[in-house]
């Protein structure tokens, strides 16, 4: 992530076969959930999953991450009981004629490209992304309301309040962490600082998802 932008990927990255430019939104980024109490996901209770298959942390296990892009957005709060599919907007204008249009309330929502960090000893069949002499694995999330408070928005004023702060260099601690409000309980994921700097390789790996 160049800076203090928070920005969706869209360079075409170059391959070691001649010939052949790859976009990165071609790239397959595993979808990360996790477990709820109704979800169906084979998983510990709130851990982190990557692909609905790899316990990548249980609840409050803090694993470092490193954030690739991170893309805000609008859509409607459809009830999950209707069988409709919510319109998105992406940029303010588009917002306000949806919201205008729309008979549903208007949610900020976020989607998040994660690069988990593994360690040297990881298990390659997980953590796919050699990097230096440690492995790591990509994720995207998409999170809205509290999930989006604990993760984009930490984000967007830590971008803010550090203006010309390299991110691709900030190693953030993801973890899965219990929410309450009432008699309802959720596991929602959390973004916390960190000191760790990234390896060099790491930024340099970054890069190539960059504008």
């Amino acid at each position: 992530m160049a800076k203090s932008e928070i920005v969706e990927d869209k360079k075409e990255l170059s391959s070691a076969t001649p010939g052949f430019i790859i976009d990165p939104e071609d790239i397959d980024i595993p979808k990360v959930n996790l477990v709820q109490k109704m979800s169906q996901i084979d998983g510990p209770l709130g851990s982190i999953m990557l692909d609905q298959k790899h316990c990548i942390a249980e609840a409050d296990e803090p694993v470092a991450v490193s954030i690739v892009s991170a893309r805000k957005g609008w859509r409607e709060d459809i009830p999950f009981d209707e069988d409709e599919m919510p319109r998105i907007a992406w940029n303010h204008e588009d917002r306000d004629a949806l919201e205008a249009d729309s008979g549903y309330k208007i949610l900020e929502f976020a989607d998040i490209r994660i690069l988990f960090h593994g360690g040297e000893d990881a298990d390659q069949t997980v953590y796919t992304v050699p990097i230096g002499d440690n492995q790591y694995a990509l994720g995207r999330i998409n999170v809205q309301k509290d999930a989006y408070r604990n993760t984009y928005k930490r984000l967007a004023t830590f971008a803010a309040v550090n203006a010309g702060a390299d991110l691709s260099a900030k190693v953030w601690n993801m973890k899965s962490i219990l929410l309450t409000k009432g008699k309802y309980s959720w596991y929602s994921p959390s973004l916390e600082n960190s000191s760790e700097v990234a390896a060099d390789e790491v930024v340099q790996f970054l890069e190539m998802f960059q504008q």
